[in-house]
């Protein structure tokens, strides 16, 4: 079997297997064994440029602690040349039965509920899965399949989506649209849809064209459902979706507000320092405020301009358009699973016929 693609087998199904260690030491070490196999011969001088800056401006801002939440981030960055030896087209063809298996699992989860070790896994302070998201009063759960949490899944499935889409193989492209609903990732959905609108409808193919209205697109539909977030939530009261709980967004916004208190214009240069070890601050749900308020405005530019578009390659203009607006509702970098399937759909080689 190819290397690339057992490498990619085992970290997605990594996480199904620390689930049935709950010991908090052995989960930790357990933790580092996927990043070994993101490491390689050969180093990515750029990535090295990028992750030595992004630690440079951390260092200089008194927030070397993040550091370490970033380390499975910058080997990704350092080792992204790894990543272009696969070729995604071969790659998602070779594991379609891999993603109708994680879609059934899904399924049944959503059906029979968790078994008793993954729930013990999501009460666990372990796990990155938060049972108050899972578990909402009157709505279905929202699944995870083998994977880390709902949004990587959600991910996972829409790389098949796109690629099955593109080479008009329909009968995949339902089954990953199944697993993408599924998976009730609503932000996700949403990005998807525009990224297809901007890259397919609109032929966009210019990267700056492409960042700037990625960015544009998404904080108009950010700040709509924030504005309109209640009304949205009254609205679709009766319904057990986990789709129509857009009423949830002006959560987020709070939480945004009240980690943003002591943030001051002058951050936006120089990083706002954190309290120390302080889980809540280094995230905000929103990758673009994360970037700034961890990098500032210089490190955000530099995230972002180390990503090469090819004008003509569709399929990771597409994904980096994609990246972008579903940054506006995740943070991806604090994750390893999803970051290392963001660094597959961007680095990977497209053999397009």
């Amino acid at each position: 079997m190819d290397r690339n693609k057992v490498s990619y087998l085992f970290i997605n199904l990594f996480s199904f297997f620390k689930r049935f260690f709950l010991d908090p030491i052995i989960y930790g070490y357990l933790t580092f064994i996927p990043l070994f196999f993101v490491l390689g011969r050969y180093i990515s001088k750029s990535g090295l440029i990028l992750s030595l800056s992004l630690m440079a401006i951390l260092i200089f801002g008194n927030n070397s602690y993040v550091l370490y939440y970033l380390i499975p981030f910058f080997l990704i960055i350092i080792f992204n040349n790894n990543f272009k030896k696969i070729d995604l087209f071969y790659l998602v063809d070779s594991t379609k039965y891999f993603l109708l298996f994680v879609i059934i699992y899904a399924l049944f989860q959503v059906l029979f509920n968790f078994f008793q070790f993954e729930i013990n896994w999501i009460y666990s302070d372990l796990s990155i899965v938060n049972a108050k998201n899972i578990f909402i009063p009157n709505r279905t759960i929202k699944p995870f399949s083998v994977f880390s949490d709902t949004t990587t899944f959600t991910f996972f499935c829409s790389i098949y989506l796109l690629v099955f889409f593109r080479q008009k193989k329909y009968f995949w492209s339902l089954i990953a649209l199944a697993g993408f609903l599924i998976s009730g990732t609503r932000s996700f959905l949403l990005a998807f849809i525009l990224a297809y609108i901007i890259i397919y409808l609109f032929n966009i193919k210019s990267k700056i064209k492409v960042f700037s209205s990625s960015i544009i697109l998404s904080t108009i539909l950010y700040f709509f459902l924030i504005y309109y977030s209640k009304f949205l939530l009254q609205f679709f009261a009766e319904y057990s979706s986990r789709y129509l709980l857009y009423g949830t967004m002006y959560g987020r916004y709070e939480t945004i507000l009240k980690r943003l208190e002591d943030f001051e214009l002058i951050n936006i240069l120089i990083p706002l320092k954190f309290d120390y070890l302080s889980d809540p601050n280094l995230t905000f749900d929103n990758l673009h405020l994360t970037l700034v308020a961890n990098f500032g405005i210089v490190g955000y530019l530099l995230f972002w301009k180390f990503f090469k578009v090819e004008k003509d390659d569709k399929i990771t203009t597409f994904f980096f358009s994609y990246i972008i607006i579903c940054g506006f509702f995740v943070d991806i970098i604090y994750s390893f699973y999803l970051f290392f399937l963001v660094a597959i759909v961007i680095f990977s080689k497209k053999k397009y016929a």
